[in-house]
């Protein structure tokens, strides 16, 4: 049976200037988590994301029939992300890859127009495409490392599945 985890963590809000390397710092993760899980067999649904709501922050999430292995990625990926060094090489793929996601959700002028108006409210200033896509390729290694120490801890998991299954312990690691 499939075992459900989600946990959440808070974040800057989008007026903080920590708001761009935060969502790079979100993306490492889900890139890393997906990545080892999917390649371990373990799950075809893992990640990372940034909830924009109230209240910032981001959650990770896998449906997963071993809840203890995937669990033991996602702590794995805080400590590399949190402590090691990050090359610039994958920031900077991630930079072009998010960029090119992020011009083709915004090419028509109504979406451009939703991207500066959304901006304003949450922001409280206009921010255009170019100059978010230039906050994000200005992120840092440093800056992800920074994030993860910063933000992505207290996380508060939430668990669907078989009660034998829950791996409490690896739940509270971070």
């Amino acid at each position: 049976p499939t075992n459900y985890i989600v946990g959440y963590f808070g974040g800057p809000t989008t007026r903080d200037d920590d708001y761009p390397a935060f969502q790079v710092a979100v993306s490492a993760l889900s890139s890393y988590v997906s990545s080892e899980i999917r390649d371990r067999g373990l799950s075809y649904a893992a990640g990372a994301t940034v909830v924009d709501r109230a209240a910032q922050g981001g959650a990770v999430y896998v449906s997963t029939v071993n809840p203890g292995q995937s669990l033991d990625i996602i702590n794995q990926a805080i400590e590399l992300f949190g402590q090691g060094s990050i090359p610039r090489w994958i920031l900077r793929d991630y930079a072009e890859s998010s960029s090119l996601d992020f011009y083709l959700s915004n090419q028509t002028t109504t979406q451009q127009a939703d991207f500066l108006a959304t901006s304003l409210l949450l922001t409280g200033k206009p921010r255009t495409v170019t100059s978010w896509v230039k906050d994000l390729r200005g992120v840092a290694g440093s800056d992800v490392r920074r994030m993860f120490r910063k933000y992505i801890k207290n996380i508060q998991y939430g668990f669907l599945g078989m009660d034998i299954a829950v791996p409490r312990d690896k739940m509270l690691k971070y």
